[in-house]
């Protein structure tokens, strides 16, 4: 399917505008919560439609290298998406769910040793907690690059 604008820009200017408009006017903390969980899957969806891919390799990785500070391995037969060229965009994109899936493991393991008294857990839940900042850091960059081109 063509769209004009191309569908990654459109897609970040309805989020946009959703949350200029529907957001700002919510009053239910509920409902906020997921309009903004939307908004950011949309944004997800909008990044892998980004011809670049540049944002998910970024994220790539961002990932990679915080599962290595906390001693998680790359699995072998992925561990060159985040370098394979853009010629291969489906490859970033299976890379990046892969990843999401690991630190989700990770970040749930994290939790149930902090839960046990594992001092060691709170290191990597704040390891975490940044990765998930500055990917959402990039995501709103990424936004008002595009929200400004015309």
């Amino acid at each position: 399917m063509i769209t004009e604008p191309p569908a990654y820009p459109l897609l970040l200017r309805i989020c946009d505008s959703l949350e200029q408009t529907a957001l700002a006017d919510m009053e239910s903390a509920e409902a906020k919560r997921q309009l903004k969980g939307g908004l950011w899957a949309i944004r997800k969806i909008a990044s892998g439609l980004d011809a670049s891919c540049g944002l998910l390799r970024a994220e790539i990785a961002d990932m990679e290298e915080v599962l290595a500070q906390l001693g998680e391995h790359a699995d072998a037969d992925c561990a060159s998406y985040g370098s394979l060229p853009d010629s291969s965009p489906e490859t970033p994109r299976a890379r990046h769910v892969t990843l999401q899936a690991r630190l989700i493991a990770v970040d749930r393991r994290a939790q149930a040793a902090r839960a046990a008294g594992d001092p060691g857990a709170t290191e990597a839940l704040h390891a975490l907690r940044a990765l998930y900042r500055r990917m959402l850091g990039r995501e709103s960059a990424l936004s008002r690059q595009v929200a400004m081109k015309p």
